[in-house]
């Protein structure tokens, strides 16, 4: 399961960065087809990642992991509608985010990913669970991220994406069993 966790946390950040890539050099973060696609991806992954995570909590603390989790999953859904959101503005020449229900179907979900991820960074911190800087640079990615995104900002959402990707990389190297793990001994 770690094994999984550690791809996840590697490959859906980076997915994320060159999805914001895609997107910047064509109409704007998140507003064409090939960045929805990859963003659309890089929800699977991060998802697989960022649940392994909660996961890691559940032994000591099952009411953290289990809130983790719900939050992880109601983020990750409204990022892949993001995704969906380019792929759907390139092929109609419309937004869902022109809609009534954009509000309550996209902005307030799309706003529990960060929170999902800054609250993976507290509880990281709070338990400690690894060293420090990796959940550091994983919440300041996570509070970057709104205030990129939200208006469109895309050097922000690059770095943003930069952030996450450092702390998530670096969580996933210290989930990396080493010779002296009890795990791999057995």
């Amino acid at each position: 399961m770690r094994a999984l966790t550690r791809f996840g946390l590697v490959a859906g950040p980076l997915l994320l960065l060159a999805s914001t890539i895609a997107a910047a050099t064509d109409q704007g973060v998140g507003q064409d087809a090939l960045g929805g696609t990859i963003q659309l991806w890089a929800m699977v992954f991060l998802g697989i990642g960022l649940v392994g995570l909660a996961r890691e909590l559940e032994g000591d603390r099952p009411r953290v992991a289990a809130t983790l989790t719900v939050m992880t999953f109601i983020g990750i859904c409204a990022g892949a509608a993001f995704g969906v959101n380019g792929l759907w503005q390139e092929a109609t020449g419309l937004t869902i985010e022109d809609e009534a229900m954009a509000g309550p179907g996209l902005y307030l979900p799309g706003l529990v990913f960060p929170l999902s991820m800054l609250a993976q960074a507290a509880a990281r911190l709070r338990f400690r669970l690894g060293s420090t800087l990796p959940s550091v640079l994983l919440g300041i990615g996570a509070v970057l991220f709104p205030l990129s995104r939200i208006p469109e900002i895309d050097a922000l959402a690059l770095a943003a994406d930069v952030f996450l990707l450092a702390g998530m990389v670096a969580i996933a190297r210290e989930l990396t069993p080493t010779e002296s793990d009890p795990r791999v001994a057995a």
